[in-house]
């Protein structure tokens, strides 16, 4: 048995409109348990592939597999992507505008689309989840020493 159990936070305001918080412990603390990882981070060197089917196996136990991913290459700065609730027609390009805002380099997501999963990785540094009365609207960011800094720039929202 894991030391370092999942913990999964569930908030739903109304029938069928629900938000989930995720928390995996660290990979690197099980493997040296000997325990298998579940790296859902492709900027640590780990084989893409494997990221790709560690992401998908984590949407499976969701309950979420057709829900699209969003991940951000995490830069410890202060700018954030919003995702735009827009209609079915107009979401697959609205998921690939925001995967390469994404690439770019940002710490956080704004997500209005219910249909959509943000999903931030954290190691060293504090989730900042906020989630709307409807569980509809929620955001994910990190609260670090890096980006808690004063930044001699205005922060960005994309």
């Amino acid at each position: 048995m894991c030391a370092d159990p999942l913990h999964i936070v569930t908030m739903t305001r109304s029938p069928g409109k629900r938000a989930c918080a995720l928390f995996l412990p660290q990979k690197r603390r099980n493997e040296r348990r000997g325990l298998p990882g579940l790296n859902l981070a492709g900027h640590v060197g780990d084989d893409p592939c494997v990221v790709e089917e560690n992401r998908a196996l984590l949407m499976r136990v969701l309950g979420a597999s057709d829900v699209p991913v969003v991940v951000p290459n995490q830069v410890h700065g202060d700018d954030l992507a919003v995702i735009d609730d827009v209609s079915a027609q107009n979401r697959p390009a609205e998921i690939e505008r925001v995967r390469a805002v994404c690439s770019e380099g940002i710490d956080g997501i704004v997500c209005l689309a219910p249909d959509i999963a943000p999903l931030l990785c954290f190691a060293d540094c504090v989730p900042v989840i906020v989630v709307s009365p409807t569980g509809l609207s929620r955001s994910c960011t990190q609260a670090g020493e890096a980006s808690s800094r004063p930044s001699p720039r205005k922060p960005s929202c994309v």
